[in-house]
């Protein structure tokens, strides 16, 4: 059985493929966004790439957009976001962003994209 969007946990970690993925489910604004701002925070750390996966998330506000970009300033090429729903997708299109950030249409494309780790260190 699987749970509703509204049952799940606001971010799930998993590693696949020498990277960690984080899967955001619901609505994300200042209220609610701490527990993803703790999730990059640890991301941001590690030496492996780092995959978004957006295809649940309901909602996301400049709060949202914003971590996004302090993530992908922070990674570089190593911070992916896979399969953005259409909310995100529209916000990320409003804002002039998809030239910006690294946007995949599946968590495999994201880690099909590229090594997973930095040059030298994997």
């Amino acid at each position: 059985m699987t749970q509703s969007a509204d049952q799940r946990p606001p971010v799930v970690a998993r590693r696949d493929r020498g990277a960690l993925i984080l899967i955001l489910s619901g609505e994300f604004d200042l209220d609610t966004i701490a527990p993803v701002t703790a999730a990059f925070d640890q991301a941001m750390t590690g030496p492996e790439a780092v995959v978004v996966d957006l295809a649940e998330v309901s909602f996301a506000d400049s709060t949202m957009v914003n971590l996004l970009l302090q993530a992908h300033r922070a990674l570089g090429t190593r911070f992916r976001l896979a399969a953005p729903s259409p909310p995100v997708r529209r916000l990320i299109d409003l804002l002039g962003l998809d030239g910006v950030l690294h946007l995949h249409a599946s968590v495999d494309d994201a880690l099909a994209a590229g090594p997973s780790t930095p040059s030298g260190s994997g």
